[in-house]
């Protein structure tokens, strides 16, 4: 980050906004280590920040961070004033939530159609079969934590190698509940 916020600054470029997957801890980590940064807007750690936090950057100028949550349920809206020459000022933020209420009846009609061509094919009750179950709990971190055992060991027997690799922080826990 600090080799490009060179180049950009390099290349005349007025502000540099960081559009970022690190996750607030690791966004205040970036503002703290660099100095042209002036606005990072984040993700991955799901953090619904109702407001702006700010954090030192190397030349003690404040950065504003913003994150919406997860899975879309919110849409941040910023609004910045930016004055050449003058630091980035968050005017306004705020999370608007997004809900499902609006029906579009083409796309509805597609999925039903889908839906109906499935069921012609496999029977009405085709997603309720059960192909499998598992007595692992998730019901605290232990049995989370067999259950991604469980998911490496049947990703290696797949696959005919000696070692797999599961990461729940890179593709969710997987995990029944």
């Amino acid at each position: 980050a600090q080799a490009y916020e060179d180049i950009l600054k390099e290349r005349n470029n007025d502000y540099i906004i960081a559009l970022t997957h690190l996750g607030v801890g690791k966004d205040k980590k970036l503002a703290r280590k660099t100095s042209k940064i002036d606005l990072i807007v984040g993700g991955h750690s799901h953090t619904v920040l109702e407001e702006a936090i700010y954090e030192k950057n190397k030349d003690h100028k404040m950065v504003p961070i913003v994150q919406a949550g997860q899975h879309t349920e919110y849409l941040g809206k910023i609004v910045v004033d930016m004055v050449k020459g003058q630091p980035l000022k968050v005017v306004s933020y705020e999370l608007i939530p997004v809900t499902n209420e609006v029906v579009d009846n083409k796309v509805k009609n597609l999925v039903a159609s889908a839906d109906h061509s499935l069921n012609d094919t496999y029977g009405e009750d085709w997603l309720q079969e059960e192909i499998g179950f598992s007595d692992l709990k998730a019901d605290d971190h232990s049995g989370s934590r067999k259950w991604a055992y469980f998911i490496s060991d049947a990703l290696k027997e797949k696959a005919g190698t000696d070692i797999a690799i599961h990461a729940p922080p890179m593709n969710g826990e997987n995990y029944p509940v």
